[in-house]
């Protein structure tokens, strides 16, 4: 008997190791379906006035950095456990981009491209530093496109087992769960998915009943 379905963790404890490895077991012992929730709090409006620390964006640029490295290391871990190869995902997209070329021209959007893309590769690899940069067992994917069909096509190119990302909610129910992203690629992805909310992620709907209401938080599985 399956006592378990579906397990939803807070990876925003102290101690998310030991959180995130007994859901695992648990996961694998009822085949259950796991997602890990972590949050980025968001950034507080006093800090604006405090112009002799960081200004509002840089705060908000460190603690993003900060999120991308704490994703790489859980995900790198997991793979070690199974020494598994880590494939870095990274997509990028030109807003706009059809209709600047129709007002400013193909010279100038291609120009723009490449730009683009260099600074995405520069802050991957600011990214892949110690303890990375040495490591045989991590390649990364920069590709041009949405993140949901970027993610697809390289998870059915190198027949991935497992999906690590994090998520952002911005639109939708579904949204509030797990994130627009990791919800458009539920119904196409043939792996298991393991979705991170950033640290501090309140969800604004709780199942009491068999009924979703609103203003509630949703007890974690600890």
């Amino acid at each position: 008997m399956q006592r378990f379905q579906h397990i939803l963790v807070d990876a925003g404890t102290d101690q998310p190791e030991t959180a995130v490895t007994r859901a695992a077991q648990l996961a694998l012992e009822n085949k259950a379906s796991l997602t890990l929730m972590d949050v980025v709090k968001p950034i507080p409006k006093s800090l604006g006035m405090m112009t002799d620390v960081a200004k509002p964006e840089e705060l908000e640029k460190l603690v993003a950095a900060d999120r991308r490295r704490r994703l790489l290391d859980l995900a790198y871990t997991i793979a070690q456990r199974d020494s598994a190869k880590l494939h870095v995902v990274a997509a990028w997209q030109l807003w706009m981009e059809d209709s600047m070329r129709r007002h400013a021209g193909d010279d100038a959007v291609d120009f723009i491209r490449k730009d683009h893309e260099a600074r995405v590769h520069k802050r991957l690899d600011e990214l892949l530093q110690t303890p990375f940069a040495d490591a045989n067992d991590i390649q990364l994917h920069l590709r041009q496109g949405s993140p949901a069909s970027v993610i697809q096509s390289v998870a059915d190119e190198i027949e991935a087992d497992l999906i690590v990302m994090g998520t952002v909610c911005r639109t939708g129910l579904a949204g509030f769960l797990i994130g627009n992203t990791a919800e458009t690629l539920i119904p196409d992805v043939t792996c298991s998915l393991l979705a991170l909310k950033p640290d501090g992620f309140r969800s604004p709907v709780q199942m009491t009943d068999s009924v979703l209401t609103e203003e509630d938080e949703p007890l974690p599985l600890m």
